[in-house]
């Protein structure tokens, strides 16, 4: 861009993620989002996990899939309740 991000004025971009489960442990998340999301990217509240790509750029109409690996074993509905996605938007407040 040729602002700075702090100069960026960014709607909230209603990042959806979609959680799908892998044979090997780990799970496929789909991200999609209505605006620009700058500097995207997710967490797993409450443990630790492994993630193929973090800190990614997200635009509407171009779904991002990353494979999230948690340390411990869980179900894909755990996955999708402790999943946390956040964007540079997120820490303007």
């Amino acid at each position: 861009t040729f602002a700075r991000p702090k100069h960026l004025e960014l709607a909230a971009p209603n990042i959806v993620a979609t959680v799908s489960d892998q044979s090997d442990g780990s799970f496929a998340v789909t991200l999609t989002a209505q605006a620009p999301a700058l500097w995207a990217w997710v967490e797993l509240a409450g443990g630790p996990a492994r993630y193929s790509d973090n800190f990614m750029h997200l635009f509407p109409g171009k779904p991002v899939t990353l494979t999230v690996r948690p340390a411990a074993s869980m179900t894909t509905e755990a996955v999708q309740e402790r999943l946390v996605v956040r964007s540079l938007v997120d820490t303007y407040a």
